[in-house]
């Protein structure tokens, strides 16, 4: 019985026996408060008095494993996440993952907010699983979901205003375009499903109005808002009266090129929806001949991306751009906008050959030299569906 005894007290140094695992530890002080003596006291770290303390427990780096191991364990259900399994994994994620305060709960908020700033396609999936997840825990134990108002508010402000918090740092690695533009799409989708109140929205417009830091930024989160006539007249005071970025002046005349202003009757001007004169092609040929001249293909690259939506409207695009190339004397800036928009995959290789086959379709012909350059060069870019015809009318040689 000593020897036992001994053996026993000689755990207490031993390097295995040092650090308990969380479960071990929830394990012992459940029997402890399961016991029929006096119950083990439970702490709230976050709503402890004494705070000091708590915020020495939260740095410690045990804590820090506890949180990462809960983290881990959220995104592997978060990975299987689909419409058909959303039920069973909310039931594995009450059964598996324990979140034993208010910190923990918090990293679970974490955890999927962040998958949806990096996984903006699943974002409605992600908030359905989150929705179920606070509204369970908000009912038994009254957690509130102010982290997850924190972290969407310090990454508009990092975004924008560069303001920095430490606790926030992690946000720091998402700071790309991308990112900030997927923060705006969250918060669009939670104004739709009315986590915020009325004035929110009003709040945030007034805001990216306001922010002259990214411009293009105003198209995204107006481009499928009615705009009102200050917000219109705002819009339209940016583009005249403010040296922007070529490509961030074609999105903001995009975003209000359907309101015209109505001659006021007082001193207010009115802006109204107009019918749209310019044709497709004229736009395109416009600016094709700025290009010609400056050589941005950043001007190009925003045109598509806001006026290109549809596979149909790709192929119109190529057919213009196509066509205007027969129109040159010197046609190599148009032979080398051609090479940008497919290497940097602005458009298809698909896109160029259905553009070339509608052209043809016309009936037109072309000089045989520039036809001969065009075809060499879609091939060298791997352009050659259904344009085996014309290749073999120049023996240009397709290699299989």
């Amino acid at each position: 019985m000593e020897s036992n005894l001994k053996s026993f007290l000689q755990l207490k140094n031993h390097k295995d026996c040092k650090d308990l695992d969380i479960e071990v530890i929830t394990f012992i002080l459940e029997s402890f408060e399961n016991s029929e003596g006096k119950k083990q006291k439970k702490y709230n770290f976050v709503n402890n008095n004494n705070y000091k303390k708590s915020n020495q427990i939260l740095k410690n780096p045990k804590i820090k494993l506890i949180k990462e191991k809960i983290s881990n364990k959220v995104n592997l259900i978060l990975n299987k996440l689909s419409e058909n399994n959303l039920s069973s994994l909310l039931i594995e994620f009450f059964q598996n993952i324990k979140i034993l305060n208010l910190d923990d709960f918090n990293e679970v908020i974490k955890t999927i907010y962040i998958k949806m700033l990096t996984e903006i396609k699943f974002l409605k999936l992600y908030l359905e699983f989150f929705k179920n997840i606070i509204g369970t825990y908000k009912h038994v134990y009254s957690y509130n979901i102010s982290y997850f108002y924190d972290l969407l508010e310090y990454k508009f402000n990092f975004d924008y205003n560069n303001l920095e918090d430490i606790n926030m740092d992690f946000l720091k690695d998402y700071d790309s375009e991308d990112f900030r533009l997927n923060n705006l799409t969250i918060l669009r989708e939670l104004i739709q499903q009315q986590f915020f109140n009325s004035n929110f929205e009003d709040l945030l417009n007034n805001k990216i109005l306001k922010q002259d830091k990214y411009y293009s930024d105003i198209y995204y989160w107006f481009k499928n808002s009615k705009l009102t006539n200050e917000q219109v007249e705002i819009i339209n005071n940016v583009i005249d009266n403010i040296s922007i970025e070529i490509r961030d002046k074609i999105l903001l005349q995009n975003l209000v090129s359907d309101y015209v202003v109505e001659q006021p009757k007082k001193s207010k001007l009115i802006f109204k929806k107009k019918k749209i004169v310019n044709s497709f092609e004229s736009k395109v040929e416009g600016l094709l001949n700025d290009y010609i001249v400056s050589e941005d293909t950043n001007v190009i690259e925003s045109f598509v991306l806001v006026n290109c939506i549809e596979t149909t409207d790709k192929n119109k695009f190529c057919e213009v751009v196509l066509a205007y190339y027969f129109t040159l004397k010197n046609s190599d800036k148009i032979i080398e906008l051609i090479k940008y928009l497919v290497t940097e995959q602005v458009l298809f290789k698909s896109n160029f050959s259905r553009g070339l086959l509608s052209l043809y379709n016309l009936g037109n012909e072309y000089n045989q030299n520039k036809e001969n350059l065009l075809l060499q060069t879609l091939k060298n870019l791997g352009i050659t569906k259904g344009l085996e015809t014309l290749l073999a009318k120049h023996n240009i040689e397709i290699i299989i």
